[in-house]
């Protein structure tokens, strides 16, 4: 689908396919709120064609990537503060350099405000 048209973090650090959700919960006079967001995971990376789950490939290096996935988390924690990652990619596939690349990158980031859990969905599937 048109999702496989974007992939990645652009030079501003803006992911392609982000939604941000919110949930909010009403209780007598009390309100909750519960945001998510999503998008894809920030560093260069593609896949190239349009036949079902084309292999991805990271576009450019690690010290390429810093600046931009810096940028990318110092927005969120701007606006929502702490954050809690879950990775969601494949973690033994074809998708597992996208998720070592994510890994490094936040380790690289060293921020006390992130937490990141790895989840592979496929394992539990």
């Amino acid at each position: 689908g048109m999702r496989y048209k974007r992939r990645g973090v652009d030079k501003n650090g803006n992911v392609a396919n982000y939604v941000e959700t919110e949930q909010l919960i009403h209780v007598h006079n009390h309100t909750l709120s519960f945001i998510q967001t999503r998008g894809s995971v920030p560093v260069f990376w593609s896949q190239v064609g349009y036949r079902y789950n084309p292999r991805p490939r990271l576009d450019k290096s690690e010290n390429e990537t810093v600046s931009c996935f810096r940028a990318h988390f110092e927005e969120q924690l701007k606006n929502y503060r702490k954050q809690v990652i879950i990775n969601l990619v494949d973690q033994t596939g074809r998708e597992k350099i996208i998720g070592d690349a994510y890994l490094k990158q936040v380790l690289l980031y060293n921020n006390a405000n992130l937490t990141y859990v790895s989840f592979d969905f496929h394992e539990h599937w």
